[in-house]
């Protein structure tokens, strides 16, 4: 393993490992990935950095680059990567639908929901929505691929402001090194077994004007061709990014792992009893009990989702299977990915006050909720939508094509829940699934979760 090259000088390369005490199953993926044969998958998961936008080939993505390196550390294991991300996305796309895609015997997991979900201290709570996202990700995550590894990769925004100085004038700023939910993301991914990769500690100092000379003196490159623009990574920078950042630090816990194998310690524990029992829960199946109050009251059971093709099932038309005002069509963004999970399609209306229907079962979700907890569901009393009285969610049109997000309306459990959606302002909107998410109304709170609840800390 150690004779696969990594991409970039140790010394900046270290600074981005964040290892866990206790990571979880990368015992586990050292012994697959060293076994001759084993066919060993690797799933990610994130926005248009992990989607490779703006590169010449998408698929030279840093999630790519870091399984190509492995496969060069482990050549006679067979490698493949599902990439599962898709370009302008938030974090809560895959926390209530896209984890279902994971394979049940999946071995590594990539996780990179920094840019799109956390800015201008968006992510500063543990009661954020976005950092209680993150923590329901990784625990369905876990609960989908038991057996897995999972790697947090957090990228970062390198931009710069112009801003007034005393005296007149102004000068350039760079972003702020806090602008990142990367610090809530290390307590969580800690909790969890789940090493973090920050490309901010390692290349904070670099890529400005005033790191310039020490940037080329590490890497013989400039900021230009790492970056192109603020967010995405280059060729180049996508290969700092996976061969680089993401490989020494999951080279170094798999050494660990790798010398306590030929060490002969087999599966007991390395270290002090307390480590040793960390280590057993870490690679254990139980989950522990949530770290945010807002993420505890999501149950962790399988959610319902329908998108793309699988969503028009689920629509309400009229004659020849069109709805008035709406249109089936696929967003240009979109087009020519050929990545498993980034094409874009979906309804589309520019049309303010046009309704389109939804139907779908909300009783599978609540009802599987309701028998593995002995707790109600949101609302108690069981509410008969049809379509003469829906369930009314208004989505606000953009003029951005690739804003994007979710929004959400409480329901009760129902075969036949209607969902009626419009467009709202100017502009266009497209609505490109529908998901159903068991949740819990009575979750026991301490008065220090209630108190961050209220306040938002």
């Amino acid at each position: 393993m150690m004779a696969a090259k990594l991409y970039g000088p140790e010394e900046v390369l270290k600074l981005a490992a964040k290892p866990s005490p206790a990571p979880r199953n990368y015992k586990t993926l050292a012994q697959r990935l060293s076994s001759p044969g084993e066919k060993v998958k690797v799933v990610a998961f994130g926005g248009s950095v992990t989607a490779g936008y703006g590169l010449n080939d998408r698929r030279q993505n840093w999630a790519q680059q870091l399984t190509n390196w492995l496969a060069a550390a482990f050549p006679e294991a067979q490698l493949r990567l599902s990439n599962l991300a898709r370009d302008g996305t938030t974090i809560a796309m895959a926390e209530s639908c896209w984890y279902q895609y994971t394979p049940q015997d999946a071995d590594l997991i990539l996780i990179d929901f920094n840019l799109n979900s956390c800015s201008y201290s968006t992510c500063r709570s543990v009661v954020a929505p976005q950092i209680a996202a993150y923590e329901n990700l990784i625990r369905r995550l876990i609960s989908q691929a038991p057996k897995a590894a999972l790697l947090s990769f957090e990228a970062f925004a390198f931009g710069s402001y112009n801003v007034n100085v005393a005296g007149g004038g102004t000068a350039t700023m760079p972003m702020p090194y806090y602008n990142s939910g990367e610090d809530m993301h290390a307590m969580v991914a800690a909790r969890y077994g789940v090493p973090l990769v920050s490309a901010r500690d390692a290349l904070y100092d670099l890529l400005w004007q005033e790191g310039a000379v020490q940037l080329n003196a590490a890497l013989g490159v400039s900021r230009k061709s790492l970056l192109q623009d603020s967010k995405h990574p280059t060729n180049l920078g996508s290969r700092l990014y996976g061969r680089g950042l993401a490989a020494f630090a999951v080279r170094q816990l798999l050494s660990k792992e790798l010398q306590g194998m030929a060490a002969g310690r087999g599966d007991q524990a390395a270290g002090s009893p307390l480590l040793q029992a960390l280590q057993q829960q870490q690679q254990g199946y139980e989950l522990p009990a949530a770290i945010s109050p807002l993420a505890a009251q999501y149950a962790d059971l399988p959610t319902f989702c329908a998108e793309g093709e699988a969503f028009q099932s689920h629509v309400i038309t009229g004659e020849n299977n069109t709805v008035d005002g709406w249109e089936w069509l696929e967003s240009s963004f979109s087009r020519g990915c050929d990545l498993g999970n980034c094409r874009v399609v979906g309804y589309s209306s520019a049309i303010e006050g046009k309704p389109l229907q939804i139907q779908i079962n909300t009783a599978k979700p609540a009802a599987a909720a309701a028998a593995a907890a002995a707790a109600d569901l949101a609302s108690s009393r069981r509410r008969r939508s049809t379509a003469r009285s829906p369930i009314r969610l208004n989505l606000e049109n953009s003029t951005e094509e690739q804003k994007s997000g979710i929004t959400s309306v409480q329901v009760t459990a129902h075969p036949e829940c209607t969902l009626q959606v419009t467009a709202a302002g100017s502009g266009w909107v497209q609505l490109l699934g529908v998901a159903v998410v068991p949740f819990f109304s009575n979750v026991a709170l301490t008065s220090v979760d209630s108190t961050a609840m209220e306040m938002g800390l």
